[in-house]
Formats: structure tokens, C-alpha cells, sequence
């Protein structure tokens, strides 16, 4: 099942100049910083949406891909990761990166990636542990 959608994904040249602009003009509370599988993000709150800001997309040296700045990709949070995995499988979903689990300074998650229609890049993630710090 679907819980919704957890975060964006914005690739920015500078996380603390960025990160800096949205607490200033937007009312965004940085949360936190930390690095997966090599690449920098910071993690602030904007309302009830939580944003990751990466200088690096982790999925960029996976793929090959030179990504640009700005939005990256959207993630949805499920409570049956398996079983959502085996059915995109069953469906033809051809995955950029994972299925994996990583842990982050947040929390475990699993997660895979994919492009949906229009290239769309999506994040399908599942919480295993949560820090209770996002």
C-alpha cells in the first residue's frame, strides 16, 4: 500500500547556500545533513513536506549520468516494499538502482529506483527504521 509521498529529490550546486535560501525566504527547517553512498544532502522540512537537497544524486554514478540542477525525483513511501518491488517487476519496471536497503542518519529504508512515464524519476522506499529526527 501506498503511505504517500515521503520527499523531493533536488540536485543544487551548493547545499548551504540552498539550504540557507529556504529557511530564510520560505520558512524551511533544516533538519539535518549526512552523505549516502558517497554523495553530501541536507534534509530540511518546508510545512509537512520534507525535501533532500544532494550536490551529487546517488544514483549518478550508477547510471552513468551527468544529472543537472534541480528537481530530481519524487518518493513514495509503501508499507510492503516486497511486494511492491516483485510487482513492478512483474510489469516490465526496468530499475535504475536497487532494490537495496542503506541507512542514512535518519533511519534504514529500502528503496529502488525507476523512470515512470515522461521519465519521470520515482523512489519507492519503505521504512524499516526511523531515527525519529526528519
Amino acid at each position: 500500500m501506498n503511505l504517500g509521498m515521503w520527499n523531493y529529490g533536488i540536485k543544487v550546486e551548493s547545499l548551504d547556500a540552498c539550504v540557507a535560501f529556504y529557511v530564510k525566504h520560505m520558512g524551511a527547517v533544516e533538519k539535518l545533513r549526512g552523505e549516502l553512498l558517497g554523495c553530501r544532502y541536507a534534509l530540511v522540512r518546508a510545512g509537512g513536506m520534507r525535501v533532500l537537497f544532494f550536490e551529487k544524486m546517488p544514483y549518478e554514478n550508477a547510471t552513468g549520468e551527468d544529472i543537472p540542477y534541480g528537481f530530481i525525483h519524487a518518493v513514495y513511501e509503501v508499507d510492503d516494499f516486497d511486494t511492491v518491488v516483485r510487482k513492478l517487476r512483474e510489469d516490465g519496471v526496468e530499475f535504475i538502482m536497487g532494490p537495496m536497503e542503506v541507512e542514512l542518519d535518519f533511519g534504514k529504508r529500502k528503496l529502488v529506483f525507476f523512470d515512470g512515464p515522461d521519465g519521470i524519476r520515482t523512489e519507492v522506499m519503505q521504512v524499516t527504521r526511523d531515527y525519529g529526527n526528519t
